[in-house]
């Protein structure tokens, strides 16, 4: 219950308090109706002036709730305002949902520079997020995720990927699994178009008792491009039985290293 407290001027009644949500209410012989107004899930209107914006690990969450109920946000924009920690956070499942042709997120995602940090995901499936699981025809920009994952399944920062640009993104931390994973993508699903990483690094560890790359666990399909990109990640068997094939770029690259 909520107290509402209203001062109306003498040509209309003294003050008075009315209590409820939306309720109407009769005091003083005077009618008041609240209406019940829905709040918009983000700050921003979606726009390229006026991004969504991302704040924190709970808008991060209702990112996802909404991506998993269907909604694409395909030609919207996103801004992260702040750096995020999940530190602590042990029910996060990534953006979207596992497997292709589930539900993706077709958004432009802007990290601004900022940092997301000490990320994991609960899933154990083949082919999982830890940030997105399914990215499709979207843009992902100017982040640095930190991210710590040492279980079952196949991992990368994203999921399923396929026709997406990612740009100034740097991966840290480990990433262990025991299908394909990668640090950007453990699964490409190029069918007719290829995405492309143009000045993307990684640094974290990446092994799989399937098969690991320092970008992709498994490109398929139109492979796609990198551009000036770089893999300073040690891949593939790091630990007895974390790895047994090894991988990098594995496509076609420009400008592109390992260190």
């Amino acid at each position: 219950t909520v107290a509402f407290d209203i001062a109306l001027n003498d040509a209309f009644a003294p003050a008075f308090t009315l209590t409820g949500v939306g309720l109407s209410a009769v005091t003083n012989d005077t009618l008041v109706t609240f209406t019940a107004i829905e709040l918009p899930p983000f700050l921003g209107s979606g726009t390229e002036a006026d991004p969504f914006q991302i704040w924190t690990v709970a808008d991060l969450k209702k990112l996802d709730e909404l991506v998993d109920g269907g909604e694409t946000y395909a030609g919207k924009y996103f801004k992260q305002m702040d750096n995020i920690d999940f530190d602590g956070v042990t029910d996060w499942g990534a953006i979207g949902i596992v497997g292709n042709g589930a539900a993706a997120f077709c958004g432009i995602y802007d990290g601004d520079n900022k940092t997301i940090s000490n990320l994991s995901t609960t899933s154990t499936a083949s082919y999982s997020g830890i940030l997105f699981n399914n990215f499709d025809n979207g843009e992902l920009k100017n982040l640095t995720v930190n991210v710590n994952v040492d279980q079952a399944g196949g991992f990368g920062l994203i999921g399923g990927a396929s026709a997406m640009m990612v740009s100034y993104v740097t991966v840290t931390g480990k990433i262990y699994g025991t299908h394909h994973c990668g640090a950007f993508v453990a699964f490409g699903q190029h069918a007719d178009e290829r995405s492309t990483f143009v000045d993307c690094v990684n640094e974290a560890t990446v092994a799989s008792s399937k098969s690991a790359g320092g970008f992709y666990g498994k490109p398929q399909g139109v492979l796609p491009t990198f551009i000036r990109c770089v893999n300073k990640g040690t891949i593939g068997d790091v630990e007895a039985g974390k790895a047994s094939t090894l991988g990098a770029f594995e496509s076609e690259g420009n400008g592109c290293y390992l260190i």
